[in-house]
């Protein structure tokens, strides 16, 4: 077993009897997948294809890894449209601690 984690939120890899999912994706995002609520699009760049993941209501890319985008996509990637850069693992770690506003993080464009 390899260990990965889920390209969306960082979570272990949902497995099956040792078997890791081929998407990678946690037990929450597969759920999701099956459930219509996010798509897989590959995406063939020039040399490489990218697996991404997609918000079907939204449209915006949820890979959580700039570098899993190609650049050319980056205007569609949902932590890019954040306004005020704040990611989402800092919204829910704070969020235990009863902090209302949590520290912006300065995310590269």
């Amino acid at each position: 077993m390899k260990n990965s984690v889920c390209p969306i939120c960082g979570q272990p890899t949902s497995s099956y009897m040792g078997h890791e999912r081929k998407d990678g994706l946690c037990r929450k995002h597969a759920s999701e997948l099956k459930e219509g609520k996010i798509e897989l699009r590959p995406y063939k760049g020039l040399m490489v294809t990218y697996n991404l993941f997609y918000d079907t209501k939204t449209n915006l890319i949820l890979n959580k890894d700039k570098n899993d985008i190609p650049e050319e996509l980056h205007g569609q990637w949902l932590y890019g449209k954040i306004n005020s850069a704040t990611l989402w693992d800092d919204v829910e770690e704070n969020a235990s601690k009863d902090i209302i506003t949590p520290p912006p993080h300065v995310l590269c464009a």
